[in-house]
């Protein structure tokens, strides 16, 4: 951990502070128009030991411009020099050390990150304006403006760029829509009951378990009737119980035909297996037989806490998925139980 403080205690008119990734100096210093009122000045160090070295020494530049009278705009205009291109690339590096690099959190990372990033002009400095210029060509209230604005905060948060007041409202409102067709049990034994060969397997899976379309390529079935998910996935190697508890053996999950999928990245894996889904005419989404999951374990009274452990997410994403299914649920649940007082 840098030693900020540490530094600052040699200092008596400049202050060394961390935004972001980034140093920078703290000072009262003469306004261009006179009046004295405090700046910051971006010292250009990383906030690494040999940055806080570097920064310290132009600290105590500054505090004998200040204390000898001789500070001048000329001398500590604030530049930079890198690019757009550049400070992606070094956000990009950074945030791969602190992670492991598996195929599906690359494919992740950029899907939901560097693809908006490439909107930036890569040889112009980055600014609040520019971001704000960019952010402005994604539609308000849809998907690639909250994605945009997100991916923009963080390149701006880990470079130490101060955003207007008013960015936060740009994110919009958008939420993914609420008009899938979540299909009943009897509907979805009709369609497997109607698809052949392996996609009526893996279609059977997928009913059982509530697992993402990518994850049936990376599927154990070892322990059967539990299902081990790989750690290939989205979220990692996790075990999920059946629901229904007879629908493994209903849909002979044991005798295995697993259809071939032609590709190694998650993300074309589920697109591989929503177009299966729209060839054999399905009638559903495969991530409606995920929210059929969900809905069966909270109508089965099973804790969210458990249901959110079997489908790989946070509680937190359980409850804000779920939560109208869930609060149905349990006032049902204590309606009930008042008949018996």
């Amino acid at each position: 951990m840098l030693n900020i403080n540490g530094a600052n205690e040699r200092l008596s008119r400049v202050k060394i502070r961390q935004r972001g990734q980034r140093l920078y100096l703290r000072a009262t210093v003469p306004g261009r128009d006179g009046k004295r009122r405090q700046h910051e000045f971006a010292t250009g160090c990383p906030a690494t030991e040999h940055g806080l070295k570097l920064a310290l020494a132009k600290a105590q530049t500054l505090e004998a411009d200040l204390l000898l009278e001789r500070f001048t705009w000329g001398n500590w205009e604030e530049k930079d020099e890198q690019s757009i291109e550049q400070k992606i690339a070094e956000f990009e590096q950074a945030y791969w050390q602190s992670r492991e690099r598996t195929p599906a959190r690359a494919d992740q990372f950029k899907r939901d990150c560097l693809d908006f990033l490439k909107y930036l002009p890569p040889d112009e400095p980055l600014t609040s304006e520019v971001l704000m210029r960019v952010l402005f060509r994604f539609e308000p209230q849809t998907r690639a403006r909250k994605f945009a604005h997100q991916s923009y905060s963080r390149l701006a948060k880990f470079h130490g760029l101060e955003l207007p007041s008013a960015w936060g409202e740009l994110k919009g409102s958008y939420k993914p829509g609420t008009t899938r067709k979540i299909p009943s049990d009897e509907e979805i034994i009709t369609t497997w009951q109607r698809l052949k060969g392996p996609w009526q397997w893996a279609y059977g899976v997928m009913a059982s378990y509530g697992i993402r379309n990518h994850e049936i390529a990376h599927v154990n079935l070892a322990d059967y009737p539990v299902l081990t998910v790989g750690d290939k996935t989205k979220t990692g190697s996790r075990l999920v119980y059946p629901l229904h508890t007879d629908w493994p053996d209903l849909f002979n999950l044991q005798d295995e035909r697993r259809p071939g999928i032609r590709v190694e990245i998650n993300r074309d894996i589920g697109n591989q297996v929503g177009h299966a889904f729209r060839q054999h005419k399905a009638g559903h989404t495969p991530y409606s037989l995920r929210d059929a999951y969900a809905i069966r374990g909270t109508v089965l009274g099973i804790s969210p806490a458990v249901m959110a452990k079997w489908l790989g997410h946070s509680l937190d994403t359980h409850y804000r998925h779920y939560l109208r299914w869930i609060d149905k649920t349990d006032f049902e649940n204590v309606w009930n139980g008042l008949g018996k007082i």
